[in-house]
């Protein structure tokens, strides 16, 4: 291989190398966790993240469709969830870091069913996902 073959193949593997660190920033996520409670609509059991969207009662008694993220479905299955988890339907309390461009999408910590049953410990945000 000639010494130009390397140097493309070193500049390409640097460039996606920043890519992968700038998918995990957290700049674009407040740095306070906010409660959202909401209705399971879909959970996407798939990586790169498992996805739970959900629909909140905003104050002006609109429904607004949030999309939460957490990790890997090999983390998530760490933490005890399966596919199973979260079914359309249920009533869920999350602790989440929203985005702070006012969309709703959120990266999502703690869990609680609407008994107040834990699903995952307050905190699961900063423990899994380096926050």
């Amino acid at each position: 291989m000639d010494i130009r073959r390397i140097l493309v193949v070193v500049a390409v593997f640097s460039l996606l190398g920043g890519v992968a660190v700038a998918h995990h920033a957290r700049s674009a996520y407040s740095e306070e966790d906010v409660t959202l409670v909401g209705t399971v609509t879909d959970f996407v059991w798939r990586n790169p993240h498992a996805q739970v969207v959900f629909d909140v009662k905003a104050e002006d008694g609109e429904l607004v469709t949030w999309r939460g993220e957490y990790s890997s479905v090999t983390s998530m299955m760490a933490a005890g969830f399966t596919r199973n988890t979260f079914r359309p339907g249920d009533v869920i309390r999350f602790e989440a870091r929203v985005a702070t461009s006012g969309a709703p999408y959120a990266v999502l910590g703690g869990a609680w069913r609407e008994d107040g049953t834990e699903i995952v410990q307050s905190g699961y945000t900063r423990d899994t996902r380096g926050n």
